[in-house]
């Protein structure tokens, strides 16, 4: 790891390293990024003579897993849906698949690191876990984590071997920035608390999600009750910390947990509890608190032939209008998935909507859809049978309830034991009957209007990034750029619409994977100056 010049304020030093392109951030939007990068890279038809200086700035101790994939994640935690669903690149699924038979010793080194949990999910997969089937079933997600590593070490050495790239990792915060020329200088702040500075030509912010969202009616939940998030400081150390708090509570009937919210990190915690039997033995229940009240729905791979009746309605109309069209779309997507999500009965519905609007380019399409994207989306949240089965388990055995509500107070009372206050499905303030030992929120992610991370809020307060119009992500065009040089990749875009980007949310791999090749040669070009190449 190499280390820039100390400055103690916050002027940029005379001398100060630049680098051709920097990222920040080094989970699954650098990964992929890079592992694109040193492709194109390596299909060059001409040699370097100067290396291109590529950092990366990540402010964890893990390079290369972002939150998902590395400590702060479970061994034990599931990738959400099937990996057909989960890479629907065929090419990345082959190769993932590939990489598992050649690296058989995953599942013994799975058993060895996921305990009981990892022991009843061999034990479920026994029969699929072969080339045939394995595409069929959720994996352990750090599993995937290490696939991707594995190729991002392997195409490094190869571009560096060959005089291409020079890597330099800086663990460190970006914390501010500023447009130097036709590039961008960052303040860096260390974890020792020095601030240092980055110059780069090309600077790619890669950070993932905006922070998970601290609930303000949470603050007054005593500190050794309350996980915030699962993932701060990790997942093992949240679900010791409900363990002791459980196994500290003599009266059973109150060994009660409290969850904030139904995300998809909601339906992950409930596997974890459920089969992680040091829990599931003290537990008496979980409730989880949320406005829906519903968890999200199996996937099934349904290809049977769907009938629309809302959509087949307005067939007849000529060119009926859009508002019409979206109120039948949203009431078959209302009726259509109650019990079960099947993909390809989504694509089925979308592109009946899309029929009925002929005149729509595909640019004003995505924009109609996304309009309505926040009340249809809801209703085709998704996960595989295999995380499902945590929580089906959990009710069956009636150690679960969804309740539908509004958090309004949480009060503490005897022996520190939590009451729950909360406004029903009729808006009536209501105290739930139990008492809780411990309260963890699943609320997701924060919005712009709150986020805390300091280099977005000091790119949007200086204009160098803006929201885009969903207001989901940040506006950038169709090479990826927030401002000339100034690029984003991951879940950021969430809501962009051009020539490239049409994604309402870009927390999948998938999408990650789809993009990077195309983030590549927005990087590459004109990244090479003429002293640099050998013809």
């Amino acid at each position: 790891m190499r280390l820039l010049n100390h400055t103690l304020n916050n002027a940029v030093p005379a001398m100060i390293i630049t680098y051709d392109l920097a990222f920040i951030g080094s989970g699954m939007a650098c990964v992929t990024s890079l592992i694109s990068t040193f492709r194109d890279l390596l299909q060059l038809d001409f040699r370097l003579q100067v290396p291109l200086q590529i950092a990366v700035v990540e402010k964890q101790d893990q390079l290369w897993t972002g939150l998902p994939y590395g400590e702060k994640s479970s061994v034990n935690s599931l990738t959400i849906t099937p990996l057909t669903e989960f890479l629907t690149d065929t090419v990345e699924l082959e190769e993932f698949i590939a990489w598992l038979l050649t690296h058989k010793d995953w599942v013994t080194e799975y058993k060895q690191l996921g305990g009981s949990i990892a022991l009843d999910w061999c034990r479920r997969n026994e029969h699929l876990l072969n080339y045939q089937h394995l595409r069929t079933i959720p994996v352990p997600r750090y599993i995937y984590g290490r696939f991707k590593r594995d190729q991002l070490t392997h195409l490094l050495k190869q571009v560096e071997d060959k005089g291409l790239v020079t890597l330099t990792t800086i663990k460190a915060q970006a914390a501010t920035l500023k447009q130097a020329g036709k590039g961008y200088h960052v303040l860096l702040e260390t974890c020792d608390g020095n601030k240092e500075w980055l110059s780069a030509h090309k600077l790619i912010i890669a950070t993932g999600s905006l922070p998970h969202r601290k609930l303000n009616l949470l603050q007054t939940v005593p500190a050794d009750r309350l996980i915030e998030t699962a993932y701060e400081p990790g997942v093992e150390q949240a679900l010791a910390k409900v363990q002791l708090l459980l196994s500290q509570t003599t009266d059973v009937a109150n060994r009660n947990i409290l969850v904030i919210g139904s995300s998809a990190g909601t339906l992950e915690l409930l596997y974890l509890l459920y089969y992680r039997n040091e829990i599931n033995q003290l537990l008496n229940k979980v409730v989880v608190l949320s406005r829906s009240g519903t968890l999200p729905l199996p996937t099934v791979p349904d290809d049977v032939e769907a009938t629309f009746p809302f959509l087949d309605q307005l067939v007849s109309a000529d060119l009926p209008e859009p508002e019409a069209v979206a109120e039948a779309m949203l009431r078959e997507f209302e009726t259509q998935f109650t019990t079960e999500i099947s993909v390809v009965k989504v694509a089925k519905l979308l592109g009946r909507t899309k029929q009925l609007l002929p005149h729509m380019s595909p640019r004003e399409y995505t924009y109609f859809l996304m309009r309505h994207e926040h009340i249809f989306s809801k209703r085709i949240r998704r996960a595989g049978k295999d995380y499902l089965s945590g929580s089906y388990n959990l009710q069956a055995e009636g150690k679960l309830e969804v309740l539908p509500g509004k958090l309004e107070s949480i009060t503490t009372g005897d022996n520190n034991e939590l009451t729950l206050n909360y406004l029903n499905k009729q808006s009536t303030s209501t105290v739930y009957p139990s008492k809780f030992q411990a309260v963890l929120s699943c609320s997701g992610f924060e919005t712009f209007d709150e986020c805390t991370n300091p280099l977005i809020t000091d790119a949007l307060s200086k204009g160098l990034c803006r929201i885009n119009i969903s207001g989901k992500g940040i506006w950038v065009n169709n090479q990826f750029e927030a401002s000339p040089n100034l690029y984003v990749i991951g879940p950021l875009l969430a809501g962009n619409v051009n020539d490239i980007l049409r994604y309402w949310h870009l927390e999948s791999v998938a999408r990650l994977s789809e993009l990077a090749p195309l983030l590549s040669q927005s990087l590459l070009r004109g990244v090479f100056k003429e002293e640099q190449i050998i013809e």
